[in-house]
């Protein structure tokens, strides 16, 4: 009787030893490829980094702004700021190769809801803001980003003098 799943035989490219070499070899690329560093304990608490705290009310403007210039139905979004202001934050990008870009400035999660082409509403999603202190630019990652690539691709924190604001 036949199933429709076909066995896979000796012949196959990454069977016994081969397969497990090839395996092991992807993992260890991974790690040392993949990973998205953390700056070093001197750099996370160094202020200078971090730059002046951006003013609540015009972070937030731009928050909002961005999130409408990316939705499909922008009037229909629903903005919920999970703080009252943005905290001092760094973020380090795997960009490939070994490659990690580090951002340091201020951030903010903040929740989003809107609708659908359907008309109906999603329901909230989380999305990283955060805006650098050389330069001011606003970055950010939505839900999605941030589950795919938290701990390998992206990777932030923040100072211990943070909570002490």
């Amino acid at each position: 009787m036949q199933t429709g799943l076909t066995r896979r035989g000796s012949n196959c490219y990454c069977s016994g030893l081969m397969g497990k070499t090839c395996f092991t070899l992807a993992v260890l690329l991974s790690f040392i490829l993949g990973c998205a560093s953390a700056p070093k304990p001197e750099e996370v608490e160094d202020r200078d980094l971090y730059g002046a705290a951006p003013a609540p009310s015009a972070f937030k403007s731009s928050v909002d702004g961005t999130i409408a210039g990316v939705l499909k139905d922008p009037d229909s979004r629903k903005v919920r700021f999970l703080q009252s202001a943005p905290s001092p934050m760094w973020i380090s990008v795997h960009k490939g190769l070994g490659q990690v870009e580090r951002y340091f400035g201020y951030g903010m999660l903040v929740g989003v809801n809107a609708k659908n082409s359907y008309g109906g509403y999603v329901g909230e999603s989380l999305w990283l803001f955060h805006v650098e202190s050389r330069g001011g630019q606003l970055r950010y990652w939505d839900d999605d980003a941030i589950r795919a690539h938290k701990g390998t691709n992206l990777n932030w924190g923040s100072p211990s003098w943070a909570n002490a604001r």
